[in-house]
């Protein structure tokens, strides 16, 4: 499966929350390669490689019930786990 990265371009500017914790995060930037989030709390900008969504769209982890905990143990993201399950979500869900 190739990940619908066109889906993630249409969120650019918009706020997602996270699945585990309902904690609202800004889609600040998309580019061909990345994306940039920034959780509210903190403002803090942080950068997700496309890889990422790459790697859990051939492990079979784009589903609209995807959880971080799933995308770590794949390896397709360990430290923006909880940002990605929340994209995977909202671009499943956009279908």
């Amino acid at each position: 499966m190739v990940f619908p990265w066109e889906r993630v371009q249409e969120l650019q500017g918009k706020t997602l929350k996270t699945v585990s914790r309902g904690a609202p995060f800004d889609v600040m930037e998309v580019r061909n390669n990345f994306v940039r989030v920034a959780p509210l709390s903190t403002g803090e900008p942080r950068r997700i490689e496309r890889t990422c969504f790459d790697l859990a769209a051939k492990k079979g982890l784009v589903t609209d019930d995807v959880k971080p905990s799933q995308i770590q143990k794949q390896s397709a993201s360990v430290f923006n786990s909880t940002y990605v399950a929340a994209i995977i979500r909202a671009v499943v869900g956009t279908n």
